[in-house]
């Protein structure tokens, strides 16, 4: 009997297969990470009233997530470290269902919160677990407080978020006039390899039909070298700027001959034939 043949059997090893995937799926999604009244308190630290959840069992592990983000971003992270863990995670100051309190937003006065969250629990040390500013929160939790962090695990963090943090090459190829710059500059690259690869052909198509014999490889390198001689030295008098302004004047010629007259004269005869 081979599977193929009886179209029951084979849907019933496919259930088999995907329904524990399913409904493992579905347990997760019914876990309400983030407003989960179940597991969900608040603490009072510096100020503000700091809203977690707690998971699993075993050794601490301390969860933070990233600007912008509240606990509910995290649940993979929450989902999966529980089996092994206690996690415990909470909505940072100003996200989430945690307070802001007063005065400007720092790291300095997120990282106290989160210090003083692990005192209130009684968690006098814990791995912890960060992604982006949640990283950042992490590494100086271990910095201010090495007697609270056992193990340190951090992504997308940056202690530095200035371009001293970064070599000094960086931002200038991250500029965006660099950007099209390189684009730009790929695009003439592509462009040009075409051009001298359509001259050869054509050198070759006139030289065989007059005497059977096109180019030698030699001879096609000799023209490219040539053909980019020529254009450095055109460049030298200006020539990419000159083709730079000229898109320029092409993007400003059709906006006032295309896209000007469509949005007056287009739609007002639009609206006068429709009347009509």
């Amino acid at each position: 009997m081979t599977v193929t043949k009886h179209p029951l059997v084979l849907l019933f090893l496919i259930l088999t297969l995907v329904m524990p995937v399913l409904a493992a799926d579905s347990i997760k999604e019914e876990i309400p990470y983030g407003n989960n009244p179940q597991t969900g308190h608040y603490a009072s630290v510096n100020g503000i009233e700091m809203y977690y959840e707690t998971y699993g069992s075993g050794d601490p592990l301390l969860v933070i997530h990233g600007n912008g983000q509240s606990i509910a971003d995290m649940h993979f992270q929450i989902a999966h470290f529980s089996r092994d863990y206690k996690v415990i995670v909470s909505d940072s100051r100003a996200h989430g269902k945690s307070g802001r309190g007063e005065g400007t937003l720092t790291y300095m006065q997120m990282l106290e919160d989160y210090n003083a969250l692990l005192g209130q629990l009684n968690i006098t040390g814990a791995d912890v677990f960060g992604w982006s500013d949640g990283g950042i929160l992490a590494l100086l939790l271990a910095i201010h407080h090495p007697d609270k962090v056992n193990k340190l695990a951090v992504m997308g963090a940056n202690l530095r978020p200035g371009q001293s943090a970064i070599e000094a090459w960086v931002p200038g190829l991250l500029d965006p006039l660099s950007v099209y710059s390189i684009m730009l500059f790929g695009t003439f690259i592509e462009t040009g390899a075409g051009m001298l690869q359509g001259i050869n052909e054509r050198i070759d198509a006139y030289l065989e039909e007059k005497r059977g014999q096109g180019l030698s490889r030699v001879a096609h390198a000799v023209i490219a070298v040539s053909a980019i001689g020529v254009s450095a030295i055109l460049s030298l008098w200006g020539i990419t700027n000159l083709i730079a302004q000229g898109y320029g004047t092409m993007a400003w010629g059709f906006l006032l001959v295309y896209v000007i007259p469509l949005l007056s004269i287009g739609l007002y005869r639009i609206i006068k034939s429709d009347s009509q």
